[in-house]
């Protein structure tokens, strides 16, 4: 007899009486076989994709939050700019004793005082006065060329505002950066 090869005899029952089958169990239908290490390799392959593009999904779930984030910000930040002269409203004799910081002599109009007083005080100030500490930020007045903030390096999330003004009797525009670098 062949030693991959076993055989017996079972004997079942019927109604009728018994009958007897005879059965042979090779090797050849082990678990461990190149079928078992084939499948095991295409699972260990999907389940690293998977892995990756879960990642990938997280990371832009995560960026697209914080985007939403920073637009919010940077919308308020440019409204209470054009909207009001701040608090308090003299807030341009003491920078530091501003709760909030608006450019505008009345709705939509830049101040020019208010504005130099913004441009003069320095970028880290000006951050937490905008209580935008974990940004970096930029803000702009299209027509006329003023920037104060950061300079932008073109690699992080970014969100933008911008407003319709008047300055100096002229129509402009106010844009507000916010920024996080990846």
């Amino acid at each position: 007899m062949d030693g991959n090869i076993k055989t017996g005899t079972i004997k079942t029952g019927t109604i009728k009486g018994t009958k007897t089958e005879t059965w042979k169990k090779t090797k050849t239908g082990q678990l461990f076989s190149m079928d078992f290490l084939a499948a095991v390799f295409i699972f260990i392959i999907v389940f690293g994709v998977l892995l990756v593009s879960w990642g990938s999904v997280i990371e832009d779930s995560i960026k697209y939050s914080e985007r939403k984030d920073m637009e919010l910000y940077a919308s308020r930040i440019a409204d209470f700019f054009v909207s009001g002269g701040g608090k308090p409203y003299n807030w341009i004799d003491d920078p530091q004793s501003a709760y909030t910081i608006g450019l505008a002599s009345t709705d939509r109009t830049i101040d020019t005082e208010r504005l130099n007083a913004l441009i003069t005080m320095d970028n880290e100030t000006l951050r937490s006065k905008l209580l935008i500490s974990n940004y970096n930020f930029c803000i702009r007045l299209v027509n006329a060329g003023i920037v104060k903030g950061f300079e932008f390096k073109g690699d992080g999330v970014m969100a933008l505002a911008s407003r319709a003004v008047i300055y100096e009797g002229m129509p402009d525009v106010i844009e507000v950066y916010i920024w996080r670098y990846s």
